[in-house]
């Protein structure tokens, strides 16, 4: 199955995504600035899509600000720049990572109806990886080739989505392309980086 492109749009100015019934806050590439994010009051569901670290910023400072962020669901997936999962292992990682919660690391994950699936694209993968069929929302880090990628998308990623098309794929990475989205026939890309929204106003 294929997923003919059509026009690009720029996400509402809330930035929220409304899907099934939940309103879902996504966004990645804050590198250090998260606490600047403006997340709307009435969010559902926050999902992360990487690169919050930098030297000043750790992954346990973004955690202590995102386990507390009013929502009835938080999902983190790690970007390329969140060297926490280099530098240690998963188990010690995860051992940070407050019960309220939920780390995607090629796994899935549902909740009140919704499935959610992430692969490690950080930004792109270095094998071929599945995805499930009949999938709700796919959150990677980055993009798949040819959505809203500027050219340097994953292609194993695109391969994945043209197999098993989810609803809605979530990624960042691509700064230039962030708070753009694109309908498909099948799925409906969303670029949440915010680092032009937040470094571009300095």
């Amino acid at each position: 199955r294929s997923s003919a492109a059509s026009d690009v749009y720029k996400r509402q100015a809330d930035m929220m995504i409304r899907y099934k019934g939940f309103n879902i806050f996504a966004f990645s590439d804050t590198h250090g600035k998260h606490e600047e994010v403006q997340i709307p009051p009435d969010t559902d569901i926050l999902i992360c899509a990487g690169d919050v670290e930098t030297d000043e910023y750790n992954f346990a400072r973004f955690l202590e600000w995102y386990s507390n962020i009013p929502a009835l669901l938080r999902l983190f997936v790690p970007g390329n720049h969140d060297l926490s999962f280099d530098i240690y292992p998963i188990a010690d990682v995860q051992k940070q990572i407050p019960s309220n919660v939920k780390l995607l690391l090629n796994n899935g994950f549902s909740f009140s109806g919704l499935n959610f699936y992430s692969i490690e694209a950080r930004p792109w993968l270095h094998t071929p990886l599945s995805i499930p069929d009949s999938l709700d929302i796919l959150v990677t880090h980055g993009a798949a080739k040819g959505y809203l990628d500027n050219g340097h998308g994953c292609s194993l990623l695109a391969e994945a989505i043209s197999k098993h098309p989810p609803k809605v794929h979530l990624f960042g990475h691509t700064h230039e392309c962030g708070n753009l989205y694109l309908k498909t026939d099948y799925t409906t890309y969303y670029n949440v980086s915010l680092y032009q929204d937040l470094f571009q106003q300095q």
